[in-house]
């Protein structure tokens, strides 16, 4: 097997031979252990090789189908089946947007109170942990929104739809006033995002 590269020759066929003897990858023959192929001398020979990766190769089913024309050609059939358990199903997502985290940070502190600090470190997180998850349970609603944003409020409503109507005055007029005013209120709402999502993270 030869290949030419910058006018130069390499023999390619070694180095397949080298990666089916280190097990690099598996050589798959076919279901009849058949030749593919007829010379027109007669001769056999199996052109079509069939290589895979080992983690593939219980999956590779591997057979070859006659050709109509007679001519001695066959075509390569191959079939990958996956023959893995089906995935267990996902646990079920909170629904962060009507969650009562007012209730969920007033019932963790009552459960846990100051019980954790007459544990030890491996008691008081087993304790910590049943605790989240029993509060989550009373506080957090089981389901999945789209686009969920708890620190959302009126207020970077307000700067969103401002940003909006600057958005599409610029787009209007493409004044460089306008474009520098768009920058500025988009300046302004990504900071206060950032703002908003600090204050919900130190307060939680």
């Amino acid at each position: 097997m030869l290949t030419r590269q910058d006018g130069a020759m390499f023999k390619i066929g070694n180095l397949v031979e080298d990666f089916i003897d280190t097990n690099r990858i598996d050589f798959i023959e076919n279901s009849m252990a058949s030749r593919s192929f007829l010379s027109y001398r007669g001769a056999s020979s199996h052109p079509n090789l069939l290589l895979t990766h080992p983690n593939l190769t219980p999956s590779v089913n591997h057979h070859q189908i006659q050709a109509p024309g007679g001519a001695g050609h066959k075509i390569l059939s191959f079939i990958i089946s996956n023959t893995e358990e089906a995935h267990a199903p996902r646990v079920a997502r909170r629904n962060l947007k009507n969650a009562n985290w007012e209730k969920y940070v007033s019932l963790t502190n009552t459960v846990l109170g100051n019980c954790v600090l007459d544990l030890n470190n491996g008691k008081a997180l087993d304790k910590i942990i049943a605790t989240i998850f029993a509060c989550a349970n009373v506080c957090i609603p089981k389901g999945h929104i789209k686009n969920a944003k708890p620190f959302w409020n009126d207020k970077l409503q307000t700067l969103k739809e401002e940003k909006d109507l600057a958005k599409d005055k610029a787009d209007s007029t493409d004044v460089l006033e306008d474009r520098i005013f768009l920058r500025k209120k988009q300046a302004i709402l990504k900071k206060k995002i950032l703002n908003a999502k600090l204050l919900l993270l130190t307060n939680f």
